[in-house]
């Protein structure tokens, strides 16, 4: 006796088995298994992993505080750093990537000002004191320190930005907690690297204002510290200075951050 056999004609599927569930036919693509031991797979749809510099994870360069601000596949550099006008005042660039500033507090305020005044005063003929204006390192690197002194003939008019390491003399962070690790490790090494002279690092220890000192070794384009001076400097680097962080007008000290007076 012949046994009847089932025929499929293509197109068509396969009859149920016993049970309701169909057997998909070789017209069908099989059903990939996932491993549960494996990831899922990224979604088409997640955030990209951050490509930023370690050494910046603590600072404010977030692009989401604003969505206007897109970053360039490569990083941003210094000739891009002006072309948004989505970018807020006082951002500044360091290792490609860009540093919103935090709120100024009124130590970083006062001790700023004090400090812009008194060499203003002192400084001889040929230097200008420059304040929060933009510094260019490199194509990468253009922060924005607190206080310069800088060759007067870098200036190059009212609309100028920045300006070159080769005109900066002496250059002055004063540490808030936000940049704190920016101003004590970072950009002190930029500076350096960059053959800047002089650093000062102006910081609020034990209820008053001490300014560190350094100077540039040539042969190792290191800072080595010169001294530390509590509210009064008196040096000869790099010229015949006698500052004092007592405001004179107000005949008081410079408040510390975050303290009422």
């Amino acid at each position: 006796m012949e046994r009847h056999r089932e025929v499929v004609r293509p197109g068509r599927p396969r009859p149920a088995e016993p049970g309701g569930q169909r057997v998909p036919t070789h017209r069908e693509p099989a059903r990939p298994r996932t491993d549960p031991a494996l990831p899922p797979p990224p979604s088409p749809h997640a955030a990209p992993r951050s490509t930023r510099n370690p050494d910046l994870r603590h600072s404010k360069c977030a692009p989401s505080a604003f969505p206007g601000v897109r970053a360039p596949s490569n990083g941003w550099c210094g000739s891009s750093l002006g072309a948004s006008s989505a970018k807020p005042p006082h951002t500044e660039l360091l290792f490609g990537s860009l540093i919103f500033s935090s709120r100024q507090t009124m130590f970083h305020s006062r001790t700023i000002s004090t400090l812009e005044r008194q060499l203003e005063d002192q400084a001889p003929e040929g230097w200008e004191v420059w304040g929060r204006m933009g510094l260019k390192l490199d194509a990468r690197n253009r922060p924005e320190p607190d206080v310069m002194v800088v060759d007067a003939r870098a200036d190059t008019g009212p609309d100028q930005t920045f300006c070159l390491a080769q005109d900066v003399l002496l250059v002055v962070e004063v540490v808030e907690e936000e940049s704190a690790e920016r101003d004590r490790e970072l950009k002190p090494r930029k500076y350096a690297n960059a053959g800047i002279r002089y650093f000062w690092r102006v910081e609020y220890e034990q209820d008053r204002p001490v300014v560190h000192t350094y100077e540039l070794d040539l042969a190792s384009s290191d800072y080595v510290p010169t001294g530390v001076f509590p509210d009064r400097l008196v040096t000869r680097q790099p010229f015949p200075l006698d500052l004092t962080l007592t405001r004179p007008d107000r005949g008081r000290e410079v408040s510390a951050p975050g303290t009422p007076e």
